[in-house]
């Protein structure tokens, strides 16, 4: 299997991330709560949606700027081994590396993508 680019909302990575999580599925618990509280049990059991969390580096600003723009909507998500899922991206946290390769226009940050499929 030959290993490709993430491509997330049309916008390829300039660099797969170095930490990927994969697809992590939760088991729901039924928690309890006494007569008269203000809280529903809205699911009793089976599982959450499945959530992708990775990390990396980005060199390029526009890569960076698309896929912020991403956050909140749904998208197609295809992954280095070309498995394409339809996504919701809940949070894109970026930081920049100070170093050399910084100097404008251009910029080096690292980031955390969260993902949930759906």
């Amino acid at each position: 299997m030959s290993v490709v680019k993430w491509v997330i909302g049309g916008t390829t990575f300039d660099l797969n991330p170095s930490e990927d999580t994969g697809w992590v599925v939760d088991v729901v618990v039924a928690e309890q709560h006494p007569p008269g509280a203000a809280y529903d049990i809205l699911q009793l059991g089976g599982t959450k949606s499945a959530v992708r969390v990775a990390k990396g580096v980005t060199k390029s600003l526009t890569v960076k700027n698309a896929i912020a723009a991403l956050v909140g909507t749904t998208a197609v998500f295809s992954d280095h081994y070309s498995a394409s899922n339809t996504v919701y991206v809940k949070e894109f946290k970026t930081e920049m590396v100070n170093d050399i390769s910084n100097l404008p226009p251009a910029g080096t940050f690292k980031y955390q993508l969260t993902l949930v499929k759906r």
